[in-house]
């Protein structure tokens, strides 16, 4: 069955990126696995959001969903608004700086 949807495990990442809660390694990892899976099916927003909470909770997402969330962001990037395209750079860049831990 359905695991839960591209929206769904973005909002969940937001929550915690804006409450400042870092989710424990097993949900981090739950999330990260099914983010990869429905990265494909994400909205311009979707891919925006996720990549922002991920910087703002300062949790690398991993190689294997970073390159998937980068690639459907290459996708959607025509879909997206100034404030979509903003974000993404600069969670990207964030989330790039972090990379050497």
């Amino acid at each position: 069955g359905d695991k839960g949807s591209a929206h769904e495990v973005v909002t969940t990442l937001t929550v915690c990126a804006k409450l400042a809660h870092r989710p424990s390694k097993l949900l981090a990892k739950a999330l990260g696995t099914r983010a990869r899976v429905v990265a494909p099916e994400m909205s311009p927003q979707d891919v925006s959001r996720i990549l922002n909470a991920y910087a703002r909770l300062m949790v690398h997402p991993g190689d294997k969903l970073l390159q998937a969330l980068l690639a459907r962001a290459e996708e959607v990037a025509p879909e997206m608004n100034a404030r979509q395209v903003a974000g993404t750079l600069n969670a990207y860049a964030r989330l790039s700086d972090s990379d050497d831990d």
